[in-house]
């Protein structure tokens, strides 16, 4: 039976080895300027292919790009070093490679780090076991509430999550039995920023409304960064939430009355009401005149008293009232320059008369925005300009070139040409230049060769010249007297 051996690797090393030894020949044969184009070609595709080597395969983020918790990191973080998985935090997101992706989830799988939906903590709720006391009832219940509160609260604008404990402390007050109930909401911002007051007072009042027992004053809240928004200990805290959260609505307010004005901002600032101006004293009363005794038929006579009388006054016989304190509001509304000039639009070449008019007639509008949304005597309003950047004046335009002087505009692009085709012929020239000649079998080295060969060889070759001859004599003299003037065989 016939058997083939497998081929053998050694003839396609050596044919590979032979080509690059011939490379290496034909390189070094070149100039200088060959072999430092090749030099940096090669350090080139070494550096490209390092490159490509060193960077890292493209990552994905859990969940979508989900921002998570910093509880819920620590326990991704856990569940991903027992897979053994890499990951990377960023921004409370959680990065792995992209072809870990997959494992990644299904360890995240097995954590419950989704938020329930409301419905599923109340039908979690209402299951209660066989020997559950009314007191675990009531627990689950008041946890279930906590729950739903932080799920609602986490929901807002700059939070991550929140926690929300509500205590019910039992205590005798007056011999009858009360309950005093206080809130506490820890919360986690995003970025570690600060939150608004608004949010702040939404937060209150979505305690205390789902609580009835407990009042506005009994609400903590507080960050992860020890920064206290509401405190039962200070109500100054409260006072100064709410304050500042009513200046931020009647900001916005403001500002979307005057959305048309691009650029805009507005700031409001609750302070003490003015104190009113004083009113001068009112003039001393007229001396009275003693009143005489009316004299009546069978009556008896008015007594007479040596004290003046005085006719009673309307005004100081009505009580004072005291006056109802009322905020008073500081409006400071800022508009860019650049507002007044594109409302000037075409005309960008605006006089200090039109500059002055375009902004009292926007001042106008403002003041009437303002009065508006507050009643009038309870504001202040100030509108000032801001500079910004704003082309005030139109683009200077070149001088009309005359036609003689006129560059032609592909002037560019055919020097690029052709310094580009000069660059290729230099280096074309070069590699001509360096490269060996070839030994081409001419005409006349044929004929000679079949000359010399017909002395070797015998008659076959001057059968050729002979038929040569016949066909082109003129070429064959020619041949034959070069070859004679050489000194023939023995040149």
């Amino acid at each position: 039976m016939r058997t083939e051996s497998p081929p053998t690797v050694t003839p396609t090393v050596k044919r590979l080895l032979g080509r690059l030894a011939t490379a290496r020949r034909s390189v070094w044969a070149r100039g200088p300027i060959v072999r430092w184009l090749a030099v940096v070609g090669v350090v080139a595709v070494i550096g490209g292919l390092s490159y490509v080597a060193a960077i890292p395969s493209p990552g994905k983020y859990l969940g979508g790009g989900q921002e998570y918790s910093a509880d819920a990191i620590e326990e991704i973080k856990r569940a991903l070093n027992t897979a053994h998985l890499t990951y990377t935090v960023e921004n409370r997101r959680i990065g792995v490679a992209a072809e870990r992706y997959d494992e990644a989830m299904e360890a995240l799988s097995k954590l419950e780090l989704s938020p329930r939906s409301i419905p599923e903590i109340r039908k979690a709720a209402q299951v209660s076991g066989l020997w559950d006391t009314m007191r675990d009832k009531e627990q689950r219940e008041r946890r279930a509430q906590c729950e739903i509160l932080e799920s609602v609260i986490g929901q807002y604008d700059g939070i991550v999550s929140a926690v929300v404990e509500i205590h019910r402390t039992p205590s005798t007050a007056g011999g009858r039995p009360t309950t005093t109930t206080t809130a506490f909401v820890l919360l986690e911002t995003k970025d570690s920023h600060e939150i608004g007051p608004k949010t702040v007072q939404s937060i209150k009042d979505l305690v205390v409304s789902s609580e009835p027992s407990l009042k506005a004053d009994a609400v903590g809240v507080m960050d992860r960064k020890g920064r206290k928004y509401l405190d039962p200990a200070d109500p100054a805290l409260d006072t100064l939430s709410r304050t500042r959260a009513r200046e931020e609505e009647l900001a916005q307010e403001i500002l979307d009355h005057l959305d048309w004005i691009e650029g805009a901002h507005v700031n409001v600032q609750l302070v003490t009401p003015p104190a009113p101006e004083p009113v001068a004293p009112a003039p001393p009363p007229a001396p009275a005149v003693a009143a005489e005794p009316r004299v009546a038929v069978n009556q008896p006579l008015d007594p007479v008293s040596d004290e003046p009388t005085q006719a009673p006054d309307p005004i100081a016989a009505e009580e004072p009232k005291p006056a109802a304190k009322a905020d008073f509001a500081r409006i400071w509304v800022t508009i860019p320059r650049s507002f007044y000039y594109r409302s000037a639009y075409p005309k960008r070449h605006l006089s200090q008369e039109d500059f002055q008019a375009i902004q009292g007639r926007t001042e106008g509008f403002v003041k009437r925005a303002a009065a508006f949304v507050l009643p009038a005597g309870t504001f202040e309003l100030s509108v000032d300009t801001i500079p910004d950047e704003v082309t005030i004046r139109d683009p200077l335009v070149a001088p009309a070139v005359p036609e003689s002087r006129a560059i032609p505009s592909w002037w560019l692009p055919a020097g690029v040409g052709g310094g580009a085709a000069a660059l290729l012929l230099v280096v074309g020239l070069r590699l001509l230049a360096t490269r060996r000649p070839r030994r081409v079998a001419t005409e006349p080295a044929r004929i000679r060769f079949a000359m010399e060969a017909d002395s070797e060889s015998g008659p076959g070759a001057s059968e050729r010249v002979r038929e040569l001859i016949r066909h082109n004599p003129e070429a064959a003299a020619g041949v034959l007297h070069r070859w004679i003037g050489q000194g023939g065989h023995a040149a």
